[in-house]
């Protein structure tokens, strides 16, 4: 059950859907306490902070993270989970110290590969808000060519969508709608998740003939 549940708020993670991952997270958290499950217990933190901070509590989201990642640091660290304390980290107005920890996720273990491109997407988010737009480039299209590699099109579309982002604010729209319009084309169901309405959006403001 607490695996179950687990695996369960990991979904409404990915769907990014903080106040139904909160809801599963507190479940998990009262279930794995009950049952003595210290490993979930952790788990549960972790999950429970990320949503808290998407929500708006930051503070308490990063205190939470922390908890959790202290009680699995025996299982070594975990890039996903070190991503989700850098992003509430900088939801706490802290980018820098974000930044830093999603440096230290991308060099914490090289063999877990799953997550590794939304975390360079991740950083290039905060490369961006610190003005640095080079660094955020370049780790978006790291992380494209990463997903890519993977075949994981929903880390795909994400970089892509940050990167046409960052391609339309510079002025260069053919080059934001190239970009993107391939991946977006590709999907033909979850076309309500926030992230495909997102591109979608993007690619709306852009039209096809759109030049610099």
């Amino acid at each position: 059950m607490a695996m179950a549940l687990h695996y369960k708020g990991n979904l409404y993670w990915c769907l990014r859907a903080p106040r139904r991952a909160e809801a599963v997270a507190t479940r998990l958290l009262s279930h794995s306490e009950a049952q003595g499950f210290r490993y979930t217990v952790d788990l549960a933190r972790v999950l429970l902070g990320w949503a808290k901070a998407e929500l708006g509590g930051a503070a308490g989201g990063v205190e939470m993270i922390h908890q959790g990642v202290t009680g699995l640091a025996a299982a070594g660290a975990n890039v996903a989970i070190l991503t989700l304390l850098g992003q509430a980290q900088a939801r706490n107005g802290d980018v820098e110290l974000g930044l830093r920890t999603m440096t230290d996720a991308l060099a914490a273990n090289l063999q877990e590969l799953i997550w590794r491109p939304d975390t360079l997407r991740s950083r290039g988010e905060l490369w961006l808000q610190t003005g640095q737009w080079e660094m955020a480039e370049a780790d978006f299209r790291d992380a494209i060519k990463m997903a890519q590699t993977m075949g994981n099109k929903a880390l795909e579309l994400r970089a892509a969508t940050s990167l046409a982002r960052l391609l339309e604010r510079r002025g260069d729209r053919r080059a934001a709608r190239e970009s993107l319009a391939p991946i977006y084309a590709s999907f033909k169901e979850g076309l309500r998740t926030p992230d495909l309405r997102e591109a979608k959006l993007l690619l709306n403001r852009m039209p096809h003939e759109a030049g610099r």
